[in-house]
């Protein structure tokens, strides 16, 4: 029997008391804290740069946009005897789409560029969230190539022929009017004013202080909104054709 017991203890080492040691088995709430308070610090970092490429991404995708309705307004011109689209010609057809009264939203199967437009319809820029009254895309066409100082309110077209700086030109850009008619809300317009005839500015710059704008030779350019509106050293101001500063050269007819 004292044998056994011997045996069964062989290789035993008796620990002193005091020897074991309970192993913690989750964190205190201390360590909790301090792993939430990083990861809050990490979100305030990250989330700007998040949001920040997201805004690009749509940038880029409204770029696309406009690039494609300039194409669209270049192959109209080609059909029409070099003549660019307009604005309106009858308050009904526009170069977006066709609105038969003020109480009916904008057909933009029906429009002046439409058949032109490879998806059939003219794309929403995806950062505008305003109305959808005059079609909801975001966009506008340069008001100064369908209306002259001397037939304002008649759509005088422009030719490409009249242009002389096509691609310092301006030929559509993003649209909006903010505050206007609510404040804190962009409303809707389908056409873009220079900065001469603002203080309610009909361009939005809607990407992080930048607007996207096709120019009449088909290339796409976006500006800051400072330095569109910036303006020109004196002696590259025109008053008698309203252009003051750098946004109204780049959308005089000229």
């Amino acid at each position: 029997m004292l044998q056994n017991r011997t045996r069964s203890h062989q290789g035993f080492t008796p620990r002193r008391s005091g020897a074991f040691t309970r192993t913690p088995s989750g964190f205190t709430l201390i360590e909790l804290l301090v792993v939430i308070a990083i990861l809050a610090i990490l979100a305030a970092l990250l989330f700007p740069v998040f949001a920040q490429a997201r805004e690009k991404a749509r940038q880029s995708s409204c770029a696309s946009n406009l690039r494609q309705i300039a194409m669209a307004g270049l192959m109209y011109a080609q059909d029409y005897d070099e003549t660019l689209p307009v604005y309106t010609y009858d308050y009904r057809t526009y170069w977006v789409g066709y609105k038969a009264s003020s109480s009916v939203l904008m057909d933009k199967s029906r429009g002046l560029i439409t058949p032109y437009i490879q998806s059939g319809e003219i794309q929403r820029c995806p950062s505008y969230t305003d109305g959808e009254n005059l079609g909801g895309t975001g966009y506008g066409i340069n008001s100064q190539l369908t209306f002259t100082q001397a037939t304002f309110g008649k759509a005088t077209p422009s030719a490409l022929a009249e242009l002389s700086q096509p691609a310092e030109t301006i030929f559509f850009g993003e649209a909006g009017i903010p505050g206007f008619p609510v404040p804190g809300i962009i409303g809707e317009t389908i056409q873009i004013d220079p900065p001469y005839f603002w203080p309610l500015p009909t361009i939005h710059f809607r990407h992080q202080g930048f607007s996207n704008f096709a120019f009449c030779d088909g290339h796409l350019k976006p500006i800051k909104r400072e330095a569109f509106a910036a303006p020109l050293p004196i002696s590259e101001q025109n008053p008698a054709q309203k252009i003051k500063f750098v946004g109204d050269r780049l959308m005089a007819r000229r």
